[in-house]
């Protein structure tokens, strides 16, 4: 069963705006770290990026991801992630996707929370992850591309500094909607 978190948040705040990318933040009444929401465009179309995430998504191109797929359908994805950390230890959770598509609005949303599985890998020495939950939307542009919104909060848990933490969620953040992009240019070749 996924929990759903309602929460209240404040107003987006700007962080930056480069290399085409927005990025803002904005705090959540009871929860440690900041949301963030990063906008970009992509000459991708919605149809290229459903297939994208149907049959790409889930193999990152990031050394530092381990990602065990556990479900698969068209709608949905189920996986584990183990993040190799710089400093500290590895921090690990299990991602629920849902998948919705407006075909009349040619809307694309793709919502993740954090669930509790008894189907992911054990973790030796890592830390599990306290949140990750947000959202992947792509609403189709006149160009014929798509504009994405990502929507992502997450608390890492342990015991690392707030501010060294805060620092590397936007860093974070910007490094995958930039990873995305680049795979859907490229046809993720």
């Amino acid at each position: 069963m996924i929990a759903l978190l309602f929460i209240t948040a404040s107003a987006w705040v700007q962080i930056s705006d480069r290399g085409g990318v927005l990025v803002e933040a904005r705090p959540v009444a009871g929860l440690a770290f900041k949301e963030h929401r990063l906008s970009a465009k992509t000459t991708a179309s919605i149809e290229a990026i459903d297939a994208y995430f149907h049959d790409r998504f889930q193999v990152l191109k990031d050394a530092r991801v381990i990602r065990t797929v556990l479900e698969k359908t068209p709608d949905k994805m189920v996986f584990h992630d183990r993040l190799k950390m710089p400093i500290g230890s590895d921090r690990y959770f299990t991602l629920d996707f849902r998948r919705t598509l407006d075909t009349q609005t040619k809307v694309l949303e793709w919502k993740f929370n954090e669930i509790d599985s008894d189907k992911s890998p054990a973790c030796d020495g890592c830390v599990k992850m306290v949140a990750v939950h947000g959202s992947w939307t792509f609403a189709a542009a006149q160009d014929g591309g798509s504009d994405i919104s990502y929507v992502v909060y997450s608390d890492p848990g342990g015991d690392l500094p707030k501010w060294m933490v805060a620092s590397k969620q936007t860093e974070a953040a910007t490094n995958r909607i930039k990873l995305l992009i680049k795979d859907l240019q490229s046809g993720n070749k």
